[in-house]
């Protein structure tokens, strides 16, 4: 899956708007912490160590 990290302001209506290629998926930066980054950082089983990074 490719994933394109826009700004919200830069997405179309559709992925082949935004990158001229339908293969593509755009999130905006608000997408990313909430459906990757909090997932990641509620995870149990997540290193110690891990979590400044995230």
């Amino acid at each position: 899956m490719l994933i394109g990290l826009v700004p919200k302001s830069q997405i179309k209506e559709s992925n082949e708007e935004t990158f001229g290629s339908s293969e593509w998926v755009g999130i905006d930066y608000q997408q990313l912490v909430d459906i990757v980054l909090m997932p990641c950082l509620e995870n149990p089983d997540l290193n110690a160590f891990a979590k400044p990074i995230i």
